[in-house]
């Protein structure tokens, strides 16, 4: 068989073979570094640097892979080693400890909450650890909890290291059902860290099956398949996903089937035109997916836009009422509040704590990252989803430069950021007008004006995405020359809508990232191949967090965390903002030439093809 590739091909696929057994290689290498970050280990030296090389290094080898295979000559097989090693990744980090991060274990406490019967978003695990089990004085609701806690040892294990305990669950209904059936599965008497696995191992089915649906698009849109190495092989993805055990998975593996399903619904191809069942099937998916996270509501614009040019505007209309009453419906017990008794004590605890972020949890391997000269609010213990919507910022850059700058410090008259350009008088002043005309806390005005001002952009910046393309597609008509082109222009869209809903939101978690994930094959930019490398160096604030407070970094005014917030994160996001810029500009340069080919008589003006969608002169051919 392999004398029928040739000598080049054949060169290509062992750089992918080699590149596949190295990622391997280092997945194993990164189950073993992982032992030495598990919670209840005793003291001992965490291996900050080695791990950080062995990320760095697979990233390189993913690189290499995603080049190797964008000029392979056989697809097939190509494809088979993709999955076959995306899959062999996933089952070695299945059974290592989280690096660095604590989520999923209010995934297990939650999951058991639910399949028990009770509702998580009425109690926050504090409540739970607290609660006296007998005491006639609780409400049933609590009590049942109780008992539920005191089921096994594991139990109250799982409990003791939910991060964040003071504050009841943000997470969706959707995802909810998912931790329950993990709970369902896993018996209660197992060990902590069983049912750690089994929860990751449901969670890696979600995310094998975004693997598939991404070689799923590929396809749709005549491109390699095997090309979904760019999800399936991404370190950040495994770190995240297989190792952290994010529930994000779910939300994305439902975004991906939303996706497959709209192309088939706006951009059939001409045999199923005219099917209403892939409009409905988006619908549905969509509408789970925000019931899974609700970031997905995002790609509300463009759904929006497609459904308007392919059915109509009044069709339009009534298909996204619905998937707002939907979306809403699944999302109403996330109200729900906590028990009038427990109201006194959550003010005298939301008094107590004055930094804008969440309090240090009990584990000390886990930094709360709070940035006590960054904002004075107080924090609402009344859930954590209005905590998170309002006061959370973490690892953020463009959404900091605009805070920072309207954020008065009263302490320092000069200030203590080295990019705030704004006097602080003017800063001061500022506070005080928006609350005078607004009534909000002032120390809560900078960040919820910030957060006003990024999603307003992001909204003008989504709703010209969703356009733009619009104007360039017949939406009546797809024939075979126009519809890969269209389908990559549609998705490539989706990719930008959720990469510029990434960079301005005042918490951009490196797993964030993974929402975008899915669709990097088919942004025309390689930039954007590079953030999931570049998001990764977000975890060396945890080294700089363990260095003592009392000394300050490099030379620099800042300790460990604030080094890593005003100076680290230019090296985080600069490389990307930069490389986008110089693309912009190029463009601009190549505008002339373009002006000048499109004055040309109508019958030297390029096809359809490749004028609307960027596409080489061979047409909708892989580039």
């Amino acid at each position: 068989m392999l004398s029928l590739i040739r000598p080049d091909a054949l060169q290509r696929h062992r750089v992918l073979i080699a590149c596949g057994l190295f990622l391997m290689a280092g997945c194993l290498a990164v189950a073993v570094l992982s032992d030495r970050f598990a919670p209840g280990r005793p003291p001992q030296p965490r291996p900050y640097a080695l791990t950080a090389a062995v990320f760095a290094g697979l990233f390189v080898v993913y690189l290499s892979a995603a080049a190797a295979v964008s000029r392979t000559d056989r697809p097939r097989g190509a494809l088979f080693f993709v999955i076959v090693c995306s899959l062999l990744c996933r089952v070695i980090l299945l059974f290592s400890s989280p690096i660095l991060e604590v989520d999923a274990w209010r995934y297990l406490w939650d999951g058991r909450v639910v399949l028990s019967g009770g509702n998580p978003w009425a109690f926050s695990p504090q409540d739970v650890l607290e609660a006296r089990r007998g005491d006639d004085s609780l409400p049933p609701a609590l009590k049942h909890l109780t008992t539920v806690r005191d089921r096994s040892p594991a139990m109250r294990t799982i409990l003791s290291r939910v991060h964040f305990r003071e504050l009841t669950t943000v997470y969706p209904p959707v995802s909810q059902a998912v931790f329950a059936l993990a709970a369902a599965v896993t018996p209660v008497e197992w060990p902590a860290f069983g049912h750690l696995i089994m929860l990751k191992a449901v969670l890696a089915v979600f995310d094998m099956g975004v693997v598939l649906g991404v070689a799923g698009l590929l396809k749709l849109c005549r491109r390699p398949p095997a090309l979904c190495l760019l999800y399936g092989w991404c370190p950040l993805v495994l770190k995240e996903f297989a190792n952290t055990g994010h529930l994000d998975a779910i939300a994305v593996f439902l975004v991906t089937l939303t996706a497959l399903c709209a192309l088939k619904a706006f951009i059939p191809s001409p045999k199923e035109q005219g099917r209403s069942v892939w409009l409905w099937a988006t619908v549905f998916f969509l509408t789970l997916a925000v019931g899974a996270k609700i970031y997905p509501v995002i790609l509300f614009p463009l759904l929006f836009v497609s459904f308007w040019r392919t059915r109509g505007a009044w069709p339009a209309v009534a298909v996204a009422s619905l998937v707002l009453l939907l979306s809403g419906g699944l999302l109403i017990p996330m109200l729900w509040r906590h028990h009038p008794m427990h109201r006194q004590n959550e003010t005298e605890a939301s008094a107590a704590h004055t930094d804008s972020e969440p309090p240090r949890p009990d584990d000390p391997a886990v930094d709360s990252a709070d940035r006590s000269r960054r904002s004075n609010a107080r924090l609402s213990m009344d859930t954590g989803l209005a905590a998170f919507a309002t006061q959370w910022q973490m690892n953020d850059f463009l959404f900091m430069l605009l805070y920072e700058n309207l954020r008065p410090d009263r302490a320092f008259p000069e200030p203590v950021v080295w990019f705030v350009v704004t006097p602080n008088s003017w800063r001061i002043r500022f506070q005080d007008t928006v609350h005078s005309w607004t009534g909000l806390p002032k120390s809560r005005v900078p960040f919820l004006v910030t957060r006003f001002a990024t999603m307003s952009v992001w909204l003008a910046v989504a709703w010209w995405l969703a356009i733009r393309p619009a104007g360039a597609l017949n939406w009546n008509h797809f024939d075979e020359h126009t519809m890969f082109a269209a389908r990559r222009k549609w998705l490539e869209t989706l990719f930008l809508t959720t990469a510029w809903f990434w960079l301005l939101l005042p918490t951009q978690n490196p797993w964030y990232w993974t929402w975008a994930m899915p669709f990097v094959p088919f942004s025309r930019s390689r930039s954007w191949r590079v953030v999931s490398g570049l998001a990764l160096i977000y975890y060396a604030r945890f080294r700089l967090a363990a260095v003592d407070p009392h000394i300050r970094i490099g030379g620099s005014l800042y300790d460990g965390k604030d080094f890593f917030d005003f100076w680290v994160t230019w090296l985080e996001f600069g490389p990307l903002l930069l490389w986008l810029a110089g693309e912009a500009v190029l463009r601009i340069f190549r505008r002339i030439p373009e002006s000048a080919v499109r004055s040309k008589p109508p019958d030297s003006a390029p096809s359809v093809g490749t004028a609307a969608y960027g596409e080489p002169s061979g047409g909708p051919a892989e580039r």
